[in-house]
């Protein structure tokens, strides 16, 4: 049996213990280790919400894109056996697409802003913002 030791372990000590899961120390400073919902919002840059909407514009933009030719393909060899009736699922589907595209790629970009934060990711920005120093890595 180990005795045990008083002292706190070093935070060199702690990311060389062998573990289930490794201590990962961020590269960047931390600003927050738990950003509020608040604080995240404050801290999207304009890159983000230009990739929020952009990508999954482009994206919807596409699926309906390919799904018209294929509707199209289908109406045309429907129309042909059963007198004349469209059917047009391509616009149902879309719309379910970016029901769920539009939602994910937000909080795809939420998450990026919560890992700038955290230190995770390159935070020069939110480090000027919040008055703290950023490292040069």
């Amino acid at each position: 049996m180990e005795s045990k030791s008083s002292e706190p372990l070093t935070i060199g000590q702690l990311a060389s213990k062998s573990s289930i899961e490794k201590v990962v120390l961020p590269a960047y400073p931390v600003i927050d280790r738990e950003p509020s919902n608040s604080l995240t919002l404050a801290n999207f840059r304009f890159s983000d919400y230009v990739k929020a909407i952009a990508i999954p514009s482009v994206m919807t933009t596409a699926y309906y894109i390919g799904t018209l030719s294929e509707s199209l393909m289908f109406n045309i060899i429907y129309n042909t056996l059963y007198n004349n009736i469209q059917i047009g699922r391509h616009k149902v589907t879309t719309a379910v697409w970016a029901a769920i595209s539009f939602p994910a790629i937000y909080f795809m970009q939420y998450d990026n802003v919560q890992q700038r934060l955290k230190g995770f990711r390159e935070n020069e920005a939110e480090c000027q913002k919040n008055d703290q120093q950023p490292i040069k890595v």
